[in-house]
């Protein structure tokens, strides 16, 4: 270590011994929790960056763009999404602009009008000279969209009900259902039951109208049987299932189910998000190009691996219109991987463990940290916990396809044609997580129905479990559908 300079004597040669830490050979080095007004600004001198641009006293509580400069090193990339849910005078977004990042901003006040959207056009124009402009040597461009926040869809009528927004008309109602089914909103000109297309083949209908049998017939026939139609109506009379071509849903239930509403804090569910597409890092240094290589040929073919990532890849193609059942469909088709390789004459000690171990670092490497052993054997035990779930197909066309399990799971929207332990477009995978605590099969299997038929957020199932742990036995479940 001598001869590599990594002794440190200390300034005068006669200090006790330390070893070196150079800073090349490292990432980073942590933050110092001390930061000086004279590095990260201070009030008066973010009071005059807003002065400049506004005038005196247009803003109460600016942050001084050095901060923000700081905070956004430290935490971001060139590229990165900045979100800034209060965005008062608009500091963040102007920051994260002038250092080559996305930005979303969030402002209920008129302070949108008076300092957000004059403040980021002067960013845009070149012409906002302060804060940290000369820094990070910005010279203006790029753009930005502003959108106005719509009337909540739900409100409650007189008797604590559910029902649509008066505020919305035809027009609005089909344009929001649209977004929340994952279509687009193309109306057509004509056939009056084309509101929106998500393929050319697959449309959706919104109506306030209760449908009949007749009318539901009449829908069928027009459509055809080269063509799907998602309808969704504020009630229907008749067999759901008698309709090959059409899915069914009902308003309001079919939104409750996508949204959270009536919070007034931030305690939403958000945990079902769709997969990040893996970034592609820039070329590594020629040493790193080597030890990659390496690497690769180093690594042992694990073909489970390989049907993981194809059931990943095809639930990620199909996400954007059905990211809660693709993702519940994707984990369990997982878990049946794990253990039917588990399975198969590989029962030596220690081989569950390995497998996930091994699994899970390559998955990583694809699709980022959300699949690590921990989340894997969730998926090993969901699949176990429920075992009919989705139906026996052949493993390597629904690896490939995901796609065409989907539509199972709108084949019923009656809670009484639906039996326990089978696929539900009401249950997401952060629900079945809540319900996989429950070891009990007759309390699990309640809580289940309970979920669907009253519509629950996952937060509202896991505080019924806490809460009312005896509930089921007290209720009571059926034991010829748990």
């Amino acid at each position: 270590m001598l001869s590599e300079n990594r002794i440190w004597f200390g300034r005068d040669g006669d200090a006790r011994p330390r070893v070196k830490n150079f800073l090349s050979e490292h990432e980073g080095v942590r933050a110092w929790w001390w930061w000086p007004n004279t590095e990260v600004g201070h009030n008066q001198e973010a009071k005059k960056e807003i002065n400049t641009l506004f005038g005196a006293e247009s803003f109460d509580t600016p942050k001084p763009e050095r901060l923000i400069h700081r905070v956004l090193s430290l935490s971001t990339n060139p590229g990165d999404i900045v979100l800034d849910s209060f965005a008062g005078s608009g500091t963040t977004g102007a920051v994260a602009h002038k250092m080559g990042r996305s930005w979303i901003m969030i402002e209920l006040g008129e302070h949108c009008h008076t300092h957000i959207i004059p403040r980021l056009q002067k960013v845009i124009d070149g012409e906002d000279k302060g804060g940290v402009t000369e820094a990070t040597n910005w010279q203006g461009g790029g753009g930005f969209r502003y959108f106005s926040l719509a009337p909540s869809l739900l409100e409650k009528d007189r008797w604590d009900n559910w029902v649509v927004n008066k505020d919305y008309n035809a027009r609005m109602l089909a344009a929001a259902i649209c977004k929340l089914e994952g279509f687009s909103y193309a109306p057509s000109d004509t056939h009056y039951w084309q509101h929106g297309r998500s393929t050319e083949t697959d449309f959706i209908y919104v109506t306030t109208q209760t449908l009949n049998a007749d009318q539901l017939q009449a829908l069928s026939d027009d459509v055809g049987e080269d063509k799907s139609l998602l309808v969704c109506c504020s009630a229907f009379k008749g067999d759901a299932n008698r309709y090959r071509n059409l899915t069914l849903k009902k308003i309001p239930k079919m939104v409750l189910t996508k949204c959270e509403w009536g919070h007034d804090d931030y305690s939403l569910n958000v945990a079902n998000l769709p997969m990040a597409q893996p970034s592609v890092e820039a070329s590594p240094s020629t040493n790193s190009n080597r030890t990659g290589k390496a690497k690769q040929q180093t690594q042992t073919a694990l073909p489970i691996f390989d049907r993981v990532r194809e059931i990943l890849e095809s639930a990620r193609a199909n996400v954007a219109r059905t990211v809660n059942t693709a993702q519940v469909m994707a984990n369990w088709l997982i878990g049946r991987e794990i253990v039917e390789d588990e399975q198969a004459g590989k029962r030596r000690a220690g081989y569950g463990a390995a497998l996930l171990a091994e699994l899970a670092v390559r998955l990583k490497a694809d699709f980022g940290s959300g699949y690590g052993v921990d989340n894997l054997e969730l998926c090993r035990r969901f699949y176990l916990e429920y075992p009919h779930l989705l139906p026996a197909l052949n493993s390597d066309a629904v690896r490939r396809n995901l796609a065409a399990l989907v539509p199972l799971a709108y084949s019923t929207t009656d809670i009484t044609s639906w039996q326990p332990g089978l696929l539900s477009q009401d249950l997401s995978w952060t629900h079945y997580r809540r319900l996989l605590r429950v070891s009990r099969a007759e309390a699990r299997c309640f809580y289940e129905v309970e979920a669907i038929r009253n519509a629950w957020s996952a937060r509202e199932l896991e505080r019924q479990i806490s809460r009312l742990p005896t509930r089921w036995n007290r209720t009571g479940c059926n034991p010829t559908t748990c």
